[in-house]
């Protein structure tokens, strides 16, 4: 019966592994620099303002913007864990 299970449990504990390693002083080396902080600002604008933009970002060739739905897409997950 611990055979039948052993692949499973074998992954579980690779997976406990790999999330601790990942999110282990995650504080320390992710923070909100540069583009990512204009967009965490963006995004917070339409979350709280409700204010939403028909542009998205600037790109780093010319005067050209993304499509708004690269904001759009961040919403769900920045408004579930504000």
């Amino acid at each position: 019966m611990f055979k039948k299970y052993l692949p499973y449990i074998i992954l579980f504990i690779i997976l406990i592994i790999a999330a601790y390693l990942r999110l282990y002083r995650i504080g320390d080396y992710m923070g909100f620099l540069g583009d990512e902080g204009r967009d965490m600002l963006v995004v917070k604008r339409m979350i709280v303002d409700h204010k939403l933009t028909l542009l998205g970002p600037i790109t780093s060739v010319g005067l050209m913007h993304l499509g708004p739905m690269y904001y759009y897409f961040m919403v769900p997950f920045l408004w579930a864990w504000r």
